[in-house]
């Protein structure tokens, strides 16, 4: 799938948020992580964002896994941080959807577009 201009600059952007977040905003991160629900289905989506990260590795089944998982970075561990990152993996394979979402007030919050990012 070939992204175009404002998609790959959304990724990049989202990556440097990521780093913002889990550097000057930890409270941030952890109340959406209280609110975060689901677990990892290994597709790899968000190892690709921006670029496909080194050490995303794919297993004979297809799944994918870190060959660093033990020590990864924190933007890795916190993913996905809040629902705007979800969207973003969402760019990268809109097919499989991730497996985490995010409850607020009772409501699940998991594809909200401030733009649409597909053209």
């Amino acid at each position: 799938m070939e992204l175009s201009e404002a998609q790959r600059f959304r990724l990049l952007m989202g990556k440097v948020r990521r780093f913002f977040y889990i550097v000057f905003r930890p409270r941030y991160v952890e109340e959406w992580r209280k609110r975060r629900k689901g677990v990892c289905r290994h597709c790899g989506a968000c190892c690709k964002l921006a670029h496909k990260c080194p050490h995303l590795k794919t297993r004979p089944d297809g799944s994918s896994y870190c060959s660093i998982y033990k020590i990864r970075p924190p933007n890795c561990r916190a993913f996905p941080i809040d629902p705007i990152d979800l969207q973003e993996r969402d760019i990268i394979n809109p097919n499989t959807p991730c497996g985490y979402w995010f409850e607020c007030d009772g409501r699940f919050l998991k594809r909200r577009w401030r733009k649409n990012y597909d053209s």
